[in-house]
């Protein structure tokens, strides 16, 4: 199960990184009380962050740090530099410590992974896993 987790995680940084997926559509949102696309990638992101803490037996406040991340760049480029660093950060703490917690919250990411896809589809764009290769 660490190994689908780590996959869909993979894929959702795929995602960050893809140009295809203009920059002008990262503040979409299907619905006004949703995440826009941008908040959704930061929201994997911060998630990541959490397991960590929560691997080394730290406490983390993840609402806090939610709103900490209002004041940070709204790029994909700060984005996927934060998320690309939460990935280094949290997978040899979870390898380590496969809590069903920590593998849970892992896979929980798939849930973000299918709205993201949602995302894309309705702005006419092909998922990256879906292009041909």
């Amino acid at each position: 199960t660490l190994a689908v987790a780590e996959h869909t995680i993979a894929m959702i940084l795929a995602m960050a990184k893809d140009t295809q997926y203009p920059d002008d559509k990262l503040g979409w949102k299907p619905h006004p009380d949703s995440r826009s696309v941008l908040e959704e990638l930061r929201h994997v992101t911060i998630g990541l962050e959490m397991t960590t803490a929560v691997a080394k037996g730290e406490k983390f406040d993840f609402e806090a740090r939610e709103k900490d991340d209002a004041s940070k760049p709204k790029t994909r480029a700060s984005m996927v530099t934060e998320m690309e660093a939460a990935i280094a950060a949290s997978f040899p703490e979870v390898e380590g410590k496969q809590s069903p917690s920590l593998i849970g919250w892992l896979e929980h990411q798939g849930e973000h992974y299918g709205k993201l896809v949602t995302a894309y589809r309705v702005n006419g764009i092909v998922p990256p896993v879906s292009r041909p290769k």
